[in-house]
């Protein structure tokens, strides 16, 4: 399931409310597999993790001072895609708080027990 779709269901108005709330109903929803871009085209899975909001979106710039880019050129140089919904707040997995990905390149799947 494409993760935006999951976020529309259980948190409406995910873009511009509260965060904290959302991240807190999102956490209630359990671990899911996420699958992100990995390089050549390939998905990566992140096991059993809890989705979490945050604040940035992808506009956000990282990196070295002299290397500085985007989310958004980090995803097309890297993966080759090009995110539509730049402005939309990214998200993370709560075991990995560092690692930020656009919602809409993500995927979840509830965990198999």
């Amino acid at each position: 399931m494409q993760l935006i779709n999951m976020l529309a269901a259980a948190v409406p108005n995910w873009r511009h409310g509260d965060l904290e709330r959302f991240n807190e109903v999102l956490q209630a929803l359990g671990p899911r597999d996420g699958y992100v871009p990995s390089p050549g085209g390939q998905l990566r899975i992140i096991h059993s993790g809890i989705i979490q909001l945050t604040k940035e979106n992808a506009l956000m710039s990282f990196g070295p001072p002299n290397g500085k880019r985007t989310v958004v050129s980090h995803f097309l140089a890297r993966y080759g895609l090009a995110t539509h919904n730049a402005v939309d707040r990214m998200v993370y997995v709560a075991a990995q708080p560092g690692n930020f990905y656009p919602a809409e390149h993500v995927q979840v799947f509830p965990v198999d027990e």
